[in-house]
């Protein structure tokens, strides 16, 4: 039985589009998108465990929860948009489970994130009691200075997340980040894949999409400007439409 919370939107009838979030992140980082998308597309959003088994936790680990939870859901084959950390969970299952992926979004991520150094030392803070630190941090890597100056209702609504999140799951999650390196899984991925990548992300910044594209047999990249790491949010009407572009066939065919 999927221990993962999820929230299911859009037209029933219309094809599913899986949404994975970054780390520390909840289903609710892509209102925006059920908001524009939620007449074109089935829409499926769901939260990483709250408290992992004991032991080192993988990509591959939470890959398998998601597609614990598709399969108790009956989605056979889905589109799947990952950002970040659930980038990398999307290129696993893509790479692993060939058959349930229809076309991949990577956005704001990478094939090997930061260095596990900086990982194992996000996960002793965050165990230590220090998350509203890291979470400043994150947040002001998550947004540009103007959008964060505009929109502060929004950048606190992402604040509050990041001081919401499970420190168990979000220890676990940094200790994935640390081991994860998916280089070698990239020229094995064969459906039609969009990366997305923030000119400005100084997490994933656009060398890394290039890299995915260039290793991601026709892998198509479009860099947003204007946008850090969290670009659904901060550049949502622009991703919508390449969303919606890409799922109705026309980025790769």
């Amino acid at each position: 039985m999927s221990q993962l919370r999820h929230l299911i939107d859009g037209d029933e009838h219309a094809p599913t589009l899986v949404f994975l979030n970054s780390l520390g992140g909840r289903a609710e980082m892509w209102n925006a998108q059920v908001a524009g998308l939620h007449h074109d597309l089935r829409l499926l959003r769901l939260d990483y465990r709250a408290d992992p088994p004991p032991g080192q936790y993988s990509i591959g680990d939470i890959a398998t929860d998601v597609q614990t939870l598709l399969t108790e859901l009956g989605e056979h084959r889905v589109n799947l948009c990952g950002i970040s950390l659930g980038g990398m969970t999307a290129m696993w299952l893509a790479a692993h489970v060939p058959d349930l992926v229809d076309r991949l979004v990577l956005m704001c991520t990478a094939a090997r994130m930061g260095s596990p150094e900086a990982w194992r030392e996000r996960a002793e803070a965050v165990s230590s009691g220090q998350m509203p630190q890291v979470a400043e941090v994150v947040v002001g890597r998550a947004f540009t200075e103007p959008f964060a100056r505009a929109h502060a209702h929004t950048v606190d609504i992402v604040r509050q997340m990041l001081l919401g999140a499970p420190v168990p799951g979000y220890v676990a999650a940094c200790g994935a980040l640390e081991r994860a390196d998916l280089r070698a899984l990239l020229p094995t991925i064969r459906v039609p894949t969009l990366v997305i990548a923030g000119a400005e992300d100084p997490t994933a910044p656009p060398v890394n999409s290039e890299y995915l594209v260039q290793q991601i047999p026709g892998a198509h990249l479009v860099v947003l400007d204007d946008a850090r790491h969290l670009a659904n949010i901060e550049q949502a009407t622009r991703v919508n439409e390449l969303l919606r572009e890409f799922l109705a066939g026309g980025a790769n065919d």
